[in-house]
């Protein structure tokens, strides 16, 4: 009777060692984590006055409950390198907000907040009535994989399919996203990593899967006004913080992208919206190009930089 016991007992170990270790084995490629940033936006919101015939911008702790700074989060992704800089793919509204499409900002400031103009402001500026001009100051960063700040730019952006190509200053040590050659089928699973509601730290993000369900190509209310014509996933875990976050297809074990979140259904958190394939592809390569010929264009005129100074001196 021990002797059964023992047997069933060595099988069920050997069946839970094996049984994870063909598991992990079979994993030919892991997933891209790795590849994965979080977009950080801050836009603090400056009073400018002309003093003494000089510009002079304040930004005041009064200021703060109703101008600023305006702090936002989104994910991103790696996808190339243009010498030493890193090229970083995300949803166009995380690279920038609503507000820096107002033609007239310091009028829509005096209108919305009238209370601005009581306020009492450091000299040289000292009263409201002597601001000329509101300025927003925009800072854009991203997070790495490891939790490394790097400082960006825009490249490129397109509001009508919601894309946003960002460059840091400095070379991102982490591996680029492999892209897909063609668009996902309906039906396939997907997979995705984003920061949801700012959930990411050093070494984590969470990551999701669903089901690519279809194209949404019309007004319908169902469909997202940002960017009406979009792919539609269900099953994944979206939410503010996701927007710019990669969707994956997984094919042979490894995994391409194939999309970007920018949107989710309002009632309906189960069913979020990305850029279609069409849109990620013909915008990368656009973006990238420009990447690619600016970072030519910096690289001669460095070059040209000792020729100029030379020129002056005598032979």
């Amino acid at each position: 009777m021990k002797n059964i016991k023992y047997f069933f007992f060595a099988l069920l170990i050997s069946v839970i060692v094996f049984g994870c270790t063909t598991i992990i084995s079979g994993q030919k490629h892991k997933f891209p984590v790795e590849s994965f940033t979080q977009v950080q936006r801050t836009q603090i919101i400056n009073l400018c006055a002309i003093v003494d015939g000089k510009q002079s911008c304040t930004f005041t702790p009064n200021l703060h409950h109703f101008l600023g700074p305006k702090i936002g989060n989104g994910s991103g992704v790696i996808v190339g390198n243009v010498d030493h800089q890193t090229l970083i793919l995300t949803a166009a509204h995380v690279c920038s907000s609503p507000i820096d499409k107002i033609p007239n900002f310091k009028k829509f400031i005096e209108d919305r907040y009238p209370e601005v103009k009581d306020l009492k402001l450091p000299e040289p500026i000292g009263k409201y009535e002597n601001v000329k001009e509101i300025k927003i100051e925009t800072s854009l960063f991203v997070a790495d994989f490891q939790n490394n700040l790097h400082a960006v730019e825009i490249v490129d952006k397109d509001d009508s399919s919601d894309l946003c190509l960002l460059k840091s200053f400095d070379k991102i040590l982490y591996p680029a996203a492999a892209i897909s050659y063609f668009p996902p089928t309906i039906g396939e699973e997907v997979y995705n990593t984003g920061a949801p509601l700012g959930i990411f730290k050093k070494g984590m993000v969470p990551l999701f899967s669903g089901y690519f369900a279809g194209l949404c190509d019309d007004n319908t209310y169902f469909c997202p006004k940002r960017a009406p014509e979009s792919y539609v996933y269900t099953g994944m875990v979206i939410a503010p913080g996701s927007s710019g976050s990669p969707v994956y297809r997984k094919i042979n074990g490894k995994f391409y992208l194939i999309s970007i979140i920018h949107s989710v259904h309002i009632h309906l958190p189960e069913i979020a919206y990305g850029t279609t394939f069409d849109q990620t592809i013909s915008f990368l390569k656009k973006s990238m190009a420009k990447a690619h010929i600016e970072a030519a264009a910096e690289k001669a005129e460095k070059a040209a930089e000792p020729i100029a100074s030379d020129a002056g001196k005598e032979p």
